[in-house]
């Protein structure tokens, strides 16, 4: 009976030290370039990722600098770790940061294209990865 219990106590110890020193998934970072291979600058918004949520909103992106982009320019997102097909979404925010009206932007190839109107846009996007995993980013442009 003791061999039994010493070696489920070597068993249960090894399970702990191998799940203990598994390496968190790294999150993965988003790339916004314009057709022109001008790179836009993202802000993490929020994540589920590695079992832990983070959560920001838009007013993030209050006091940041927005990106200037000519009118109908064609914006293409990447990310240096592929997320499962068909789960990128991308949603256009009013200007006032505040409110929950919302326009779903339509996306050809991970690629969308700006308004032709001047003025100041504010983006989410999301996408998702393998065991549910999920990163949102946001996106300011000023289009000129």
């Amino acid at each position: 009976m003791k061999r039994i219990n010493f070696f489920l106590l070597i068993i249960i110890t090894a399970t702990i030290l191998i799940s203990c020193g598994k390496e968190p998934t790294p999150i993965p970072k988003a790339s916004v370039t314009t057709a022109g291979n001008i790179s836009l600058t993202t802000h993490q918004m929020g994540s589920f990722w590695n079992g832990k949520r983070e959560y920001s909103t838009r007013l993030i992106l209050k006091d940041k600098e927005a990106d200037v982009v000519p009118a109908n320019s064609q914006i293409k997102i990447t990310y240096d770790i592929p997320p499962k097909e068909n789960t990128l979404d991308i949603i256009l925010w009013p200007e006032q940061y505040t409110g929950t009206a919302f326009e779903k932007v339509k996306l050809e190839n991970n690629s969308f294209t700006v308004p032709a109107d001047k003025g100041l846009y504010i983006y989410s996007f999301r996408a998702q990865w393998a065991g549910g995993d999920e990163i949102e980013y946001g996106l300011k442009i000023q289009v000129e």
